[in-house]
């Protein structure tokens, strides 16, 4: 079974084995096995992740669930003050940039032949791993396979059933942006051991997913320069406290607000104007 709390740490970039599968790991011909999909994915192979990348780091979008994303309202938030230096920031790729991957759960398979017909295959790694796949071309080719009438085997999952399901093989030719990339089905189906079975690709993303603070800290920060302060709240296990010491606490900081007003909340225009005067601009 998969481990997400292994995948968590190497999304956190605190492990450094191999449980991903990118476009990079595609060679002269790489075989894989794409396993049944779960009911969160609404009857497709892949879960479409959205997520922006900023100052290197990589934010999740709730906008991947269907739900409202406070980047994007704090990026519309931003546009509307007509400023030329975030419009810079908002098209400088290097410091943020708004990406689309697909996730699939996959086999790295080390496939034999003989004659032209398949006789033997082993998981590389002997683990299942996501495949975060970037190029439109390859879910196009594999989605126009798993439509084929050559492929209808009759099982709920299609192409993608552990026992009458078909391997596929993968390739590219080119460099950079001159890359293409191929699929091709193999010739007939196989079986795949019933350990490797169905991954929430949809559940490892949730898991992923920054609360509502810490995304707009992380957006606020890039565009205005505020400070995050939210990562270590977020982070931290609430304590339980005795009712005297709740009380305690209320009225340390009645007497707190008494003495010292609370500090004053500014616009986004007053923000980014700050920002400008630390960096000596008009």
């Amino acid at each position: 079974m998969l481990d997400l709390k292994k995948l968590e740490a190497i999304a956190e970039g605190s492990d450094t084995s191999n449980a991903f599968f990118f476009k990079a790991d595609i060679g002269k011909e790489t075989d894989i096995r794409i396993l049944p999909p779960v009911a969160e994915m609404n009857g497709l192979f892949y879960f479409k992740e959205i997520h922006y990348w900023i100052k290197n780091k990589k934010y999740i979008s709730r906008k991947t669930f269907g739900e409202p994303c406070v980047i994007e309202e704090e990026i519309e938030a931003a546009k509307q003050l007509n400023d030329p230096d975030i419009q810079a920031m908002l098209d400088d790729y290097k410091i943020f940039s708004r990406k689309e991957t697909h996730l699939m759960p996959i086999l790295h398979l080390n496939c034999e032949f003989s004659k032209g017909e398949l006789v033997s295959q082993r998981v590389i790694g002997d683990q299942v791993k996501i495949f975060q796949c970037d190029p439109q071309t390859v879910i196009k080719q594999i989605t126009k396979i798993a439509t084929s009438r050559h492929y209808q085997n009759g099982t709920e999952d299609g192409m993608f059933d552990m026992k009458e399901g078909y391997n596929l093989t993968l390739s590219k030719t080119g460099e950079k942006l001159e890359t293409k990339y191929m699929v091709q089905p193999f010739k007939n189906p196989s079986e795949v051991d019933s350990k490797y079975n169905k991954i929430n690709v949809v559940e490892f993303c949730r898991k992923g997913l920054k609360s509502d603070s810490v995304l707009r800290a992380a957006i606020r920060e890039m565009l205005y320069g505020e400070e995050i302060t939210t990562t270590r709240e977020e982070t931290a296990k609430p304590t339980t406290k005795t009712k005297s010491e709740t009380s305690k606490a209320k009225v340390k900081k009645v007497s707190k607000e008494s003495v010292k007003d609370e500090p004053k909340k500014l616009t986004l225009q007053e923000k980014l104007d700050e920002r400008k005067k630390l960096n000596g601009k008009k």
